[in-house]
């Protein structure tokens, strides 16, 4: 299935009704879905702009496109695919990301921009394929994101790692990447500040982007410094 404009050729309705169960600090949401009519992908197709949303693997049509904003999406490991065509190896349609955390493997016809985000992504056992890999790599552009060094894709642009030296040391550390616990995809303090403060404007990449976590901690200990008192310490202790 893909999106098509009211009146193309062979086009057909697709309806799907929803309601958002629960939020989140008015930045996620748990949705229920209820297709009405059951077209192939439909609901997959009905979410493909995905907005500060937490998602599994996506099977998009290659004549279809995607955009995700803030967002995870999560094949559980990173050798597991996260983005293909409904055949799960053929490259799915063009992909957009902007401050996302992807963990699995990407196979996409085209990209537009991903940028701020991170990529953690493997290759198969027995698939000599780079674990991510765009077709048309004239088009498009990586920027300020963390992704494997020998990944396909179009120009990259302040991306993490630069060489294969430093791979090791700035690869992403998490508390957790256990989907339900409250420190889901969130960056450890241990992870390099070429991530904590990679992104385009200092933030940290991946879907905590707009948090600012590493701007916050820096204007603490500049105001502690500031009013402490005289022969007092202080530091910072994280709750989460």
């Amino acid at each position: 299935m893909r999106v098509a404009k009211h009146g193309d050729e062979g086009a057909s309705h697709a309806v799907t009704y929803y309601a958002v169960v629960e939020t989140s600090a008015q930045k996620l949401a748990w949705v229920s879905l209820k297709p009405v009519t059951g077209r192939t992908h439909q609901l997959r197709a009905h979410m493909a702009h995905i907005d500060h949303a937490i998602v599994g693997a996506l099977r998009i049509h290659e004549g279809a496109s995607v955009t995700a904003n803030d967002s995870i999406i999560d094949a559980t490991s990173a050798n597991s695919m996260a983005y293909a065509a409904p055949d799960a190896s053929s490259p799915g349609g063009k992909l957009s990301l902007d401050a996302c955390t992807v963990i699995g493997r990407l196979r996409a016809a085209e990209v537009g921009t991903i940028s701020n985000s991170l990529l953690l992504a493997r290759p198969a056992a027995g698939d000599p394929r780079p674990a991510v890999q765009m077709v048309r790599r004239q088009t498009g552009c990586v920027r300020f994101s963390y992704l494997p060094l020998d990944s396909l894709t179009p120009r990259r642009y302040r991306c993490q790692p630069e060489s294969e030296a430093g791979e090791v040391d700035v690869t992403p550390r998490f508390t957790s990447l256990r989907y339900g616990v409250a420190a889901y995809c969130q960056l450890a303090r241990a992870t390099a500040d070429a991530i904590r403060r990679g992104a385009d404007d200092e933030s940290e990449m991946g879907a905590f982007h707009a948090l600012f976590p590493a701007q916050r901690e820096a204007n603490l200990q500049i105001r502690l410094r500031e009013f402490l008192r005289v022969g007092l310490a202080a530091g910072i202790f994280y709750e989460t």
